[in-house]
């Protein structure tokens, strides 16, 4: 069988000896040795990750996607009669507002024009006017790669005592998010993306304020229960089954990140690559631009305009016939007038696939 080479935000690239890992042999989850021995390094690794060492941060490995740590934050740390301001530049986070509300919870959206980051004095206003419990906000915005100034806003929202959760899927490992610093009180990922990993497992760090408010919350559920990872946490085990071929890359992977290329050398590759990318925007493609201004541009997903005229369902066939696939841009977006594609920088992208995938588009685009 033949396998795309996947330039899409999502899942990404996975080099060879991360697959290699993943076939290896199965352990028993409730071993004392094994489990123990593989989940007490990758929280160590990740609260090195996020700049949280020697600080009191749970941390939780879910067998989820990152909306199901997305949907535990509220179900945790948000009662019934408390309410939730939902912070949206687009899909992201309007997925944030659709969790909240599916949850029973009163969720208020301020959204900002696709393209823009959220602006702290919006953000303030709202503060001002209405008491809020907790406050989402998406870090990275995946549809219209556009980062947010969080670090700037969840200082606001401290201020008014409310909890901040980030959604950082698309930007964890990929650039630096110091989650104490910038007063994170959950933050979430998921693996398929910027950690250069097959999808299949959520992670998160929790702080002590947001761990306290979930001891008070009732109905919190069953398999996303802070409590109960806490508890597991306390033994090196997880709440239930996890995915354990992907703990194992996921283990191999931080320590790679960490140890081997180096967290800030990995930093600094995805914002050269996410610079080609945009260069090459500019040079013989008359009509592209940058769909964010590139001062709120993310280093991890490069989102970029384009003529109407252009035939994207051709360069999709064409690409696919070379071993790509290829995003066509996030199909909301063009309702809304907005002609766009996306091209990944995440993860484990070499220069090297990059450039090749840059060359088949212009080869397939003169062809037309």
């Amino acid at each position: 069988m033949s396998y795309l080479k996947l330039m899409i935000p999502g899942p990404v690239y996975v080099r060879p000896e991360i697959l290699n890992i993943m076939s290896s042999s199965q352990w028993g989850h409730r071993d004392s040795e094994e489990t123990p021995k593989r989940l007490k390094p990758i929280k160590e690794n990740l609260k090195k990750l996020l700049y949280i060492e020697n600080i009191n941060y749970e941390m939780i490995i879910s067998t989820s996607s990152g909306t199901g740590l997305m949907e535990a934050a509220i179900l945790n740390c948000v009662n019934d009669e408390e309410s939730v301001l939902c912070i949206s530049i687009g899909a992201f986070g309007d997925l944030w507002h659709k969790i909240v509300e599916s949850c029973g919870k009163r969720a208020v959206r301020v959204s900002f024009e696709p393209g823009k980051a959220a602006d702290p004095e919006i953000i303030e206003k709202h503060m001002k006017d209405e008491k809020f419990s907790a406050v989402t906000i998406t870090h990275n915005e995946t549809s219209t790669g556009v980062i947010n100034p969080v670090k700037e806003i969840a200082g606001i929202i401290k201020n008014y005592g409310a909890l901040v959760m980030v959604d950082t899927v698309s930007s964890m490992a990929g650039v630096p998010i110091p989650v104490k610093d910038w007063n994170i009180d959950i933050v979430v990922s998921s693996t398929q993306k910027c950690f250069g990993l097959p999808p299949g497992l959520a992670v998160g760090a929790v702080s002590e304020e947001a761990m306290r408010k979930a001891e008070t919350v009732q109905r919190k559920g069953t398999y996303f229960n802070f409590l109960t990872f806490r508890d597991s946490n306390l033994k090196e085990q997880t709440p239930t089954t996890p995915n354990e071929a992907l703990i194992d890359a996921l283990n191999f992977q931080l320590n790679y990140i960490l140890y081997e290329e180096g967290l800030e050398n990995r930093f600094i590759r995805h914002s050269k690559l996410a610079q080609k990318v945009r260069d090459w925007i500019y040079i013989g493609h008359e009509g592209f631009k940058l769909f964010p201004s590139i001062d709120v541009a993310s280093d991890t997903v490069t989102c970029i305009q384009h003529p109407p005229e252009l035939d994207k369902n051709f360069l999709k066939s064409e690409l696919r016939k070379r071993g790509y696939l290829f995003d066509a841009g996030y199909k909301k977006l063009v309702a809304k007038g907005y002609h766009t594609f996306r091209i990944p920088t995440m993860g484990d992208l070499t220069e090297e696939i990059l450039d090749e995938y840059l060359h088949s588009i212009d080869e397939i685009i003169k062809k037309k």
